[in-house]
């Protein structure tokens, strides 16, 4: 196949990659070893560092498998952003089941179709969500822990965390086959389809991302990234999982309130964050965010829709920082294409394919090649 792209590849990035046959649960594991006191999470008044998180998980896990849980269990969490959310998925991946990911905006009829198209038998949510569990009759059906419940409240996430005193028993996974991730579509061409993403599906798309990162991509205490997207869709999962990949400090924001996004920028001063264009129009306009607010600031991405080369530059120009434009889809984990973060970048555009990824135009209807090389 020809690849022109490579072509516009800068020097340090390959054309192809490797990527370690290693579990979701391994990115934390690896990270807490290199980084455990790092801050892993922080959630409003709540924090945990990587050896805090990690033992939180384990614990977690444990408490799981004692209960009867099994690998390939279908574990739906229906939650905001929170760091609840981070240990329930890890937790999940530690014993080889599969998240299932769950929209908490769901009306009860939507929430019933991906309970039983995923055949869920474990769900985390917030207390108020099991009025839609009793309405679509599953209250039964469903093993339901309480995310935000206290310690004396026996199905409160704390409670099970609690319980777990022995280490979680040893998992043997083949992370290329055992699904880790059912991530169901937008439903625009009907009703959604869950996506089985494999462990390897997850791991290869951070280590395209990272090698075609270079030059903006940092490490450790120095990354520092605001979670605005919701971690129930790819993107922002992808975004938490990154972050965890780098070692660094993940900011949780339950839901996008702009002057709550403006607060966190200035006390938690991130490198990095993820958006749509409707959030960087947001923050342009916000009459109260300066551009020395945003110094902290050393790259961007943006996804889910086409972002204007004026709101581009005009970020750019406020922050000094780099926005990445990037095309991606649920199908394929998150990330295709990208624009160079160094060499030639193209405003406007969704970029060339990232390494080890191949790409060609075809037509929507016959699917015949109808592109030539060079034309835009």
């Amino acid at each position: 196949m020809n690849k022109p792209w490579l072509f516009s590849y800068p020097e340090q990035v390959p054309y192809e990659i490797s990527p370690p046959a290693d579990s979701i649960y391994d990115l934390l594991s690896d990270t807490t070893k290199l980084y455990p006191e790092n801050v892993a999470v922080i959630d409003n008044q709540k924090e945990m560092t990587y050896s805090e998180l990690k033992n939180a998980v384990d614990r977690f896990a444990s408490a799981l498998a004692g209960t009867g849980f099994q690998k390939g269990d279908r574990f739906a969490i229906m939650l905001p952003n929170c760091l609840e959310y981070i240990v329930s998925f890890f937790a999940v991946q530690r014993l080889g089941g599969t998240v299932v990911q769950v929209n908490p905006l769901y009306t009860p009829r939507e929430l019933q179709y991906i309970l039983e198209d995923s055949e869920t038998n474990w769900l985390v949510c917030n207390r108020f969500q099991i009025q839609k569990i009793e309405q679509i009759g599953y209250k039964d059906k469903l093993t339901s822990i309480i995310a935000e419940g206290k310690l004396v409240e026996s199905d409160s996430l704390q409670a099970w965390i609690e319980k777990g005193k022995n280490p979680p028993p040893a998992i043997d996974m083949d992370v290329k086959e055992d699904i880790a991730i059912l991530q169901y579509t937008g439903g625009t061409t009907g009703r959604p389809k869950g996506v089985m993403i494999t462990h390897y599906n997850v791991i290869s798309n951070l280590y395209q991302n990272k090698e075609s990162s270079v030059g903006v991509a940092s490490e450790g205490s120095w990354h520092r990234n605001i979670g605005i997207a919701p971690m129930f869709h790819a993107m922002g999962l992808t975004g938490m999982m990154t972050n965890i990949f780098r070692g660094g400090t993940f900011y949780t924001i339950s839901k996008f309130d702009l002057n709550v996004v403006v607060e966190a920028i200035r006390n938690f001063q991130p490198t990095s964050f993820s958006g749509s264009p409707t959030m960087f129009i947001a923050l342009l306009n916000h009459p109260n965010l300066s551009q020395d607010d945003l110094k902290s600031i050393k790259a961007c991405s943006s996804g889910s829709a086409p972002l204007s080369v004026e709101v581009m530059k005009s970020f750019e120009d406020k922050t000094g920082a780099p926005i990445i434009e990037a095309y991606g889809l649920t199908e394929a984990t998150t990330m295709v294409t990208k624009n160079p973060s160094q060499g030639v970048r193209k405003p406007g555009s969704i970029g060339i394919p990232v390494p080890s990824t191949d790409c060609r135009i075809v037509d929507c209807y016959w699917y015949n090649r109808i592109a030539c090389w060079g034309n835009r």
